[in-house]
């Protein structure tokens, strides 16, 4: 998913991940497509 997915309704992500948050639900965020390297 891109950041587009999570923006497009705030509200409604933040909603959706306290939902997942509640039953036990994990995430990792990556930059993976940024075209930087740590080292920048």
């Amino acid at each position: 998913m891109t950041e587009n997915v999570f923006m497009s309704d705030p509200n409604r992500m933040i909603d959706i991940l306290t939902a997942l948050k509640r039953i036990g639900v994990t995430l990792s965020l990556d930059d993976f497509g940024t075209e930087k390297t740590p080292n920048e």
